[in-house]
């Protein structure tokens, strides 16, 4: 075990099949957290309950939709009653469609709503009453370097839902702090996630050209923003709620 700063918690951690959310599940229980990983995908979420339990790490999986209210509810609940805690929440579920603006149909957009900010606000409506029973609830959410550049990276839904992601943390910060519920959320950058590709498998531009746009030089891989979670949910960052860290490798930095 890398620590044991989060040792005691229950962590739910929403997309945990692959990406970001993955690593993220393995990083929370390599520091001691018990571990709920939730996903649509069941192979995948078997597969991350897998390798945490080969370092010796506590976990299990709950299959869920987050873009279908009653199915986080139940999944809240089974997390609830198999543990009788729920003190982390982070969500790192989402898709991105790369339909712009002039082609993009009602369907298309509404259904990247529904996972990308929709399944978020179900997370939060029904963690809050076992975030609030914990005594020290954190959450962290992800947004994107998106929604803060309007970059056309993907399309306008992708965007919209992104830049939601702060306000409504800001919301359930200023709300629930009366609880001792921190929240907080992360704009990464250009990370090396399926997410980040296109259907094809390849990424928009070669990586030289990617990198070269970044100040640090690099790409962003799952363990940057994995990180950024371990610090926002332990003791450490404990005067921080209402914020979000950039973790881009400073590429939304002005040179004027």
């Amino acid at each position: 075990m890398e620590s044991d700063r989060v040792k005691g918690d229950v962590a739910v951690v929403v997309g945990a099949a692959q990406g970001i959310g993955k690593t993220t599940a393995i990083k929370l229980a390599d520091n001691g957290a018990e571990v709920a990983c939730l996903d649509i995908n069941k192979e995948g979420i078997d597969e991350t309950v897998k390798e945490i339990e080969e370092i010796g790490g506590k976990a299990f999986g709950v299959q869920m939709d987050i873009s279908d209210s009653q199915q986080v509810k139940e999944a809240m609940k089974k997390v609830y009653d198999k543990t009788s805690k729920i003190s982390i929440l982070v969500t790192t579920a989402g898709i991105a469609d790369f339909t712009q603006i002039e082609e993009l149909g009602d369907d298309a957009w509404q259904k990247v709503l529904d996972i990308n900010l929709s399944g978020y606000f179900y997370c939060l409506r029904e963690a809050y009453p076992y975030l609030k029973e914990s005594g020290k609830g954190r959450i962290v959410m992800f947004g994107s370097s998106t929604g803060f550049s309007g970059s056309s990276f993907a399309g306008p839904h992708y965007t919209v839902t992104k830049a939601a992601v702060p306000g409504l943390v800001k919301y359930v910060a200023r709300r629930w702090a009366k609880d001792n519920i921190r929240a907080n959320a992360i704009a990464p950058g250009l990370t090396l996630t399926n997410l980040a590709k296109n259907p094809d498998g390849t990424l928009s531009r070669p990586m030289e050209q990617v990198e070269s746009d970044v100040p640090l030089g690099r790409i962003g891989y799952p363990e940057d923003q994995a990180n950024a979670v371990m610090f926002l949910v332990s003791d450490e960052s404990s005067y921080m709620t209402a914020t979000t860290l950039h973790v881009n490798g400073g590429k939304y930095t002005y040179g004027t």
